[in-house]
């Protein structure tokens, strides 16, 4: 009875991941995060990780992870956020805590600590750097996904129209959400007006991990920063994020990295 339970529970939480986070770049990167979680969990020999979510938003790779039976801890500085993913959450062995990506200790160690569309909107990406290392086992792994700052959705819409007041309307609206999107809900967070605070070159990216001792082990292309995540958009979207994998890093929209010590 507990193995069905647990299975119902699984599906049931897979199923809201499929629906609130099925646009293609969406997708793409949190294929990206769980085929990596995979590999290192292999690496380890038993099949089982640790994983540390810092931003973890609406728990999207949290659940994705806790449904693969990945042990998580999972990381939001919005409450409110942090309070919906608690809400919805079946996993016993994922768990979600209120605290700053910047300063926050646990006092613990994790195979795999994960940064997906964080960097960007910390005040002080370094700090969030030193979070990452003092939570990485020996041998882990870190995986970060980052928009390039420079491409064309980066460079018009993050940069400016995403703080005017239609755009804010709009994500606060589940109603017109929802037209464009094909999801109710932000893809993110509760917080749907937590800007872009730096935009990185992939230069830039990189001295930034070569200051706090890591290297880049692997890297992907998530898309190429020109169409949104709308529903209507979305056979175009996939045709955009495949041909991301053939581009240099300076004109993908996002990395999606694996960093090592």
């Amino acid at each position: 009875m507990v193995n069905i339970k647990m299975s119902l529970a699984i599906r049931a939480n897979s199923a809201s991941i499929q629906t609130g986070y099925n646009g293609a770049a969406l997708t793409k990167r949190a294929s990206f995060i769980a085929g990596q979680v995979r590999i290192q969990a292999q690496t380890r020999g038993n099949g089982q990780a640790t994983v540390l979510d810092l931003g973890c938003g609406l728990g999207t790779i949290p659940f994705l992870l806790g449904s693969k039976g990945y042990t998580v801890t999972a990381v939001d500085l919005d409450a409110a956020t942090i309070a919906a993913c608690q809400q919805k959450n079946g996993f016993p062995h994922v768990k979600f805590v209120t605290g700053n990506a910047e300063n926050i200790d646990l006092g613990q160690k994790f195979d795999v600590v994960i940064a997906s569309e964080v960097i960007e909107h910390v005040p002080h990406p370094g700090l969030l750097m030193e979070t990452i290392s003092r939570h990485l086992a020996k041998d882990g792994i870190a995986i970060i996904s980052i928009p390039n700052g420079y491409c064309l959705w980066e460079t018009v819409v993050s940069r400016f129209v995403q703080k005017g007041r239609l755009v804010s309307w709009l994500y606060k609206s589940p109603r017109l959400h929802k037209a464009l999107t094909g999801s109710e809900t932000p893809f993110y967070s509760k917080n749907v007006l937590c800007f872009h605070a730096h935009f990185f070159s992939f230069g830039r990216l990189e001295k930034l991990l070569a200051e706090h001792g890591f290297k880049i082990s692997s890297v992907r292309h998530s898309d190429l920063g020109v169409l949104p995540e709308w529903w209507w958009l979305r056979a175009l979207k996939r045709v955009e994020c495949r041909l991301a994998d053939y581009v240099p890093h300076s004109l993908a929209g996002g990395w999606l990295l694996v960093i090592r010590r």
